[in-house]
């Protein structure tokens, strides 16, 4: 890299959002084991986003799942900024 070139700090992160289900509560008479089932479905969607506060720039995705391809299409962004990840901690 030339002395020249101007550097841009960006920072990265990824976060799941979702819902789980919590415990289900019933009235029931005292002695008595009602059956009550539970909704076990859940959904979630993950985001990864990036930004560079000095040049007011960012890039986001909002992917249904965190997988390998998810993982290269983050990577992407990197290359389309013509970016290079430093640290990933």
């Amino acid at each position: 890299m030339a002395a020249q070139t101007p550097i841009e700090i960006w920072f990265q992160d990824e976060a799941r959002i979702g819902q789980k289900n919590g415990l289900v509560r019933q009235w029931a008479r005292r002695g008595t084991r009602p059956r009550q089932p539970a909704d076990q479905r859940y959904e979630s969607a993950y985001l990864f986003g990036a930004i560079c506060p000095a040049q007011g720039k960012g890039a986001a995705l909002a992917l249904p799942l965190a997988n390998t391809e998810a993982m290269q299409l983050d990577a992407s962004i990197n290359s389309y900024f013509d970016a290079e990840k430093l640290m990933d901690a």
